[in-house]
Formats: structure tokens, C-alpha cells, sequence
């Protein structure tokens, strides 16, 4: 099941359908659905649709033979909204000027050679955890984990919440037996030891046991363990989230990032454990 989309950027002409059907070849070998937007039903005007499908789309290959005005200006909204890129051409010297700085994959020919290169670079653009925009600023990308998220965190959850019952009855005998004094011991026990377990298992480990179970880890933005005060910061959110009933969790449904409240604050993310998220190719 295709389960990441590509949209490509090129002329709609018939001398360009064995292309496209090249670019769709490459995409399927990395699990992409690869469109053009004459290829699916849209409304509006071919502009309208063509922004809206490069703000919806996981990576965004453009074809920059012939140096063809439309993909050019299309080019410049896809890195303005911050997108994966991939741009290729036929001839590097018909590339426009201002973007002969960025890499560009040569694909003279639909050959087993192009397709292996044109995989290659787009396979790293979509392990991209960040890309910088010509107008500066780092768009963090992140990766599509949140069931799994939500799995690590009730295996994590229920440990801690019967390490908790047994660790709360000092706490209930010191501050009496009424339901009011067990709950605050609870909650106080509970905050105490899920600020020590986050931190200590996301410094030391990359990952507390759920995420370990569920083949996640937490990362930087350059693949590394957050540090020990990142750690902490980090699990002082995740508290936080807890406490505000999982608000800051849902943060993490939302795309291109896919990071929660407590990613957002420690900059960090949590990915998949295989693979190192490599640096962006743009």
C-alpha cells in the first residue's frame, strides 16, 4: 500500500508521458504515490490545484528540462512552503541560474543508471529531518509514528502507574487516608517518577522501555541523544502533557513535523530506531 504521496512537476505534454511514467517507476520502488495534478480530479483553476497538491505532499520532484517557465515558478512556491525537493533535468545547461545551486540529479535518459541515482536522491529527501528555505528557517520534518507513540506511552503509563500505587502508600500515610490526600499523593508520586523516567531513560537510553518495545527512539535534529538537560526540559513537558489530559500529544498528528508539545520545546523528535535521519540533500 502506497502510503507517502510525490507530486511531480513538469509540462503537461505527451512527449513527457514516458517520463512521468519513469518518475512514477522510481517513487513505487520507495513506497510513493507518484501524481501530476492532470493525472487525478481537482477543482478550481490548474494553479489552485497544483498549490494545493505541493502543500499536501510528502516530496516534490521537479523536472527542470527545457527550463520550462511554469515549473520554475512552481519550483519557487514548493521552497517557499518549505517542501522535500528533488529537482532534475536532462541537460545541466539549461538549468535557470538561480537554481543551478542546489543539487540537481542529471536524467538524460529513462536507463536502470538514472532510475538507481533518481531513487538514491529521493530516498534522502525523504529521510530529511529539516531543510533550509531560501528565506532561512529550518522546517523540521518528522515521521508518521503516532500510533506507535501512543502505544509506547500506555506501555510506559501502566508501569509507572503501578510502580506508583505501591510507592504512593508513604506518601498516603504521611499525609493521611482521606480521598483527597491519595489523590494528591498519587499525582505528586506519579509526576516524580515519570519526570526521572523520561529523563533519565531518554538520556542514557534514547528512548524510554515503551519507545524501545515499539522500535523508536528520541533524536535531535542531527540524529544524536538529547543531553542531560535536554532530557529534562523534555520530560518536564511531557508532564506537563499529561497533566493537560494528552493535549500536547495531538500536536503530533499534524504534519510535515509530526512532533508534540514536548518535541517542539526540547527540539527534538521521535522516529523510527532504524535509520539515522541524514542531512537534506537541498
Amino acid at each position: 500500500m502506497l502510503s507517502k504521496s510525490c507530486i511531480v512537476l513538469m509540462p503537461f505534454r505527451s512527449d513527457t508521458e514516458e517520463r512521468f511514467e519513469f518518475f512514477r517507476k522510481c517513487g513505487k520502488d520507495l513506497n510513493l504515490d507518484v501524481q501530476r495534478v492532470d493525472t487525478y480530479a481537482f477543482s478550481g483553476n490548474i494553479p489552485t490545484a497544483i498549490a494545493r497538491a505541493l502543500a499536501s505532499a510528502d516530496l516534490v520532484l521537479a523536472d527542470l528540462s527545457g527550463a520550462n517557465a511554469n515549473v520554475t515558478y512552481e519550483v519557487a512556491i514548493a521552497q517557499c512552503m518549505g517542501q522535500r525537493l528533488v529537482l532534475v533535468t536532462n541537460d545541466r545547461n539549461t538549468v535557470p541560474f538561480d537554481l543551478q545551486g542546489y543539487r540537481i540529479e542529471l536524467v538524460p535518459a529513462c536507463t536502470e543508471d538514472s532510475a538507481a541515482s533518481l531513487t538514491l536522491a529521493m530516498r534522502q529527501a525523504l529521510s530529511a529531518t529539516y531543510i533550509s528555505g531560501p528565506l532561512g528557517g529550518q522546517p523540521v520534518f518528522g515521521q508518521r509514528v503516532f500510533i506507535r507513540r501512543t502505544f509506547a506511552f500506555v506501555v510506559d503509563m501502566s508501569g509507572l502507574i503501578a510502580v506508583t500505587l505501591v510507592a504512593s502508600i508513604p506518601f498516603q500515610w504521611w499525609f493521611g487516608s482521606s480521598a483527597e490526600s491519595t489523590d494528591w499523593s498519587l499525582v505528586m508520586v506519579l509526576s516524580l517518577l515519570s519526570l526521572t523516567y523520561y529523563t533519565l531513560s531518554t538520556w542514557r537510553l534514547g528512548a524510554t522501555l515503551g519507545q524501545r518495545a515499539l522500535d523508536l527512539k528520541v533524536v535531535d535534529y542531527d540524529g544524536k541523544q538529547l543531553s542531560l538537560k535536554r532530557s529534562l526540559g523534555r520530560s518536564v513537558a511531557v508532564v506537563a502533557s499529561v497533566l493537560t489530559y494528552g493535549v500536547g500529544y495531538f500536536w503530533a498528528l499534524h504534519g510535515p513535523a509530526y512532533r508534540t508539545f514536548h518535541d517542539v520545546l526540547s527540539r527534538s523528535m521521535v522516529v523510527r530506531h532504524a535509520g539515522k535521519p541524514k542531512t537534506p540533500p537541498v
